[in-house]
């Protein structure tokens, strides 16, 4: 007695049929699904509003500030970071998430100032390889020193392998002033490595950058110091 909208399965107005169900009785055989049954992990946060790309849930209490992210792999950054044919979290990952914690814990107080991340250790890099099936989470703990201060550490949150720790500090004084590309330029003017270059040094000693991850364009190096054109994507 239902009256449906056939246009919603994309049927033409009144293509429809009405037709009887068979008078004898169906077959009273029942078939059950054998074998264990293997469904992919469900991957937190799919789906969510996330609060950055590397920072996506915040799942502080009253005990303490903390954020989580889940990674699968498939992310470009993981995707396109491999050592030794791994995929590997890179280094700047986490103090982009640091920084992003830190901030959205200090809130407005944030936007008065800037924030300076120090005392910087990464004890244990998140890795995962073609055969990891499960998403990893990691966990960022914000804690507080005094009014100026923070301490941060990221954890994986399955292992509570510690992957990274430093100090955030925030101050009113405004920003130095950034430094001329010309004298440092005129200061750095040692080899000037291409990209091409660069990056078959990196394959060669199984670093492997994708698509994703090339985007230096020139390195100059003199002195003990480095200077690179990037070309952001």
């Amino acid at each position: 007695g239902l009256t449906f909208d056939w246009a919603l399965l994309g049927a033409p107005l009144g293509s429809a049929r009405r037709i009887s169900l068979p008078g004898y009785p169906f077959a009273r055989e029942r078939i059950w699904v054998s074998g264990d049954l293997q469904l992919p992990p469900p991957v937190q946060g799919l789906g969510e509003a996330r609060l950055h790309p590397l920072l996506q849930r915040n799942v502080s209490d009253l005990t303490q500030q903390k954020f989580t992210s889940v990674f699968s792999g498939q992310e470009f950054f993981l995707r396109d970071h491999r050592v030794h044919e791994h995929k590997v979290l890179p280094g700047v990952a986490y103090l982009e998430m640091a920084r992003e914690a830190v901030s959205r814990s200090l809130g407005d107080q944030a936007l008065a100032g800037a924030v300076s991340l120090c005392h910087l250790v990464w004890s244990q890099p998140l890795t995962l390889s073609e055969q990891d099936q499960a998403p990893v989470t990691l966990e960022v703990q914000i804690n507080a020193v005094d009014a100026h201060r923070l301490t941060f550490a990221i954890l994986q949150q399955q292992t509570q392998a510690l992957c990274c720790q430093g100090e955030a500090q925030w101050r009113q004084e405004p920003m130095e002033p950034l430094a001329s590309l010309a004298s440092l330029l005129a200061r750095i003017n040692g080899p000037c490595l291409d990209a091409e270059a660069l990056y078959r040094q990196f394959d060669s000693v199984g670093i492997h950058y994708g698509p994703n991850h090339r985007t230096v364009r020139e390195l100059h190096s003199s002195g003990g110091q480095l200077l690179a054109q990037i070309q952001c994507r």
